[in-house]
């Protein structure tokens, strides 16, 4: 069924398409981008499709707001932590990300914001079709390719038309649930899944941003250094991506927000479809409905570059997982 929370949805982009597909990477290849859909991944209800333009103020964001808040958490300080990037890529309005990430992560919260606003459309519409658009901005701000984005998003048609530009993405129908969580940690890599672990065993874990030398801007946020060279001589296909006027986001939009950082990331493996995900796959047993009232559902989740499908990765979500 068409989504429409948003209105009539546009096209998606071929700029974005070709400048995912030409971005090369100026981080280490281990580096990683996770970017989460924020409406129904990270929260439980479609925030704008609820509120739309009601005063922030009015907007309210608790505990409950979150699919599984504690294990989000855990995830992000993790990535972080192990010297990856976190962002939000949402059609929605960037004041109540914000206001969300600040909730559940603090302030500064260390990730990058992309809403329609940054693009020269409203928030809350669905003008730019998809999510490529956003993902080409984000990897331009992280100077990493297209294989090391990871999109995390509970609308199929997003996720599809980031396979295509060569982005792996879940497609999570019922949201960042404790499972989808854990899931995502053990295929960014080792050292996340045990980071995350430990956060949510209540463990110290010292530093939540990469060990390496950083500079800190006058908002107070974190940025790598050496890292984007190519971007700063404008060498690079990211470079001219970000340099046309049509599709560059505003100008905060590169770092100076508050609470963005830059947090390079496990080494890609090459494929997406990884050892680990076909093994609890191939035994349905291990991947069950927590909530009898739910069904499965029988769609397509995991997609790969190639264009093999997966069940999806999620199971019913109860809000007792926390």
């Amino acid at each position: 069924m068409d989504r429409n929370e948003h209105g009539h949805r546009g096209q998606g982009s071929d700029a974005a398409v070709a400048a995912l597909r030409a971005a090369e990477s100026s981080v280490p290849e281990s580096t990683r981008l996770v970017v989460f859909d924020f409406d129904r991944t990270i929260t439980w209800d479609h925030l704008w499709g609820k509120y739309q333009d009601a005063p922030i103020q009015d907007i309210p964001i608790t505990d409950d707001v979150f699919v599984c808040l504690g294990r989000f958490k855990a995830l992000v300080r993790a990535l972080q932590h192990n010297e990856h990037c976190v962002a939000v890529a949402t059609f929605g309005r960037r004041d109540v990300v914000e206001k969300a990430m600040r909730h559940a992560l603090g302030h500064p919260h260390g990730l990058s914001i992309r809403t329609p606003a940054d693009f020269g459309h409203r928030d809350g519409s669905a003008a730019l079709g998809d999510k490529n658009t956003q993902l080409a901005s984000l990897a331009a701000h992280f100077c990493v390719a297209a294989g090391q984005i990871l999109l995390v998003d509970d609308d199929q048609k997003n996720v599809e038309a980031a396979v295509k530009a060569g982005v792996a993405a879940h497609w999570v129908p019922n949201g960042l649930t404790k499972s989808v969580l854990k899931k995502i940690a053990k295929e960014i890599g080792v050292p996340t899944y045990r980071t995350m672990n430990l956060v949510c065993g209540g463990k110290a874990v010292s530093g939540s941003l990469p060990r390496t030398r950083r500079s800190v801007s006058r908002d107070g946020t974190r940025a790598l250094q050496g890292r984007c060279s190519s971007v700063s001589r404008g060498g690079s296909p990211g470079a001219a991506w970000c340099r046309d006027r049509s599709i560059t986001p505003g100008p905060q939009s590169r770092g100076s927000r508050s609470g963005e950082g830059r947090a390079p990331a496990p080494r890609s493996t090459g494929s997406s479809a990884l050892p680990w995900e076909t093994a609890l796959f191939d035994r349905p047993g291990k991947v069950g409905h927590s909530n009898p009232r739910r069904q499965p559902s029988t769609r397509a989740g995991h997609r790969t570059p190639s264009g093999a499908s997966l069940p999806p990765l999620a199971r019913g979500r109860t809000r007792g997982e926390r």
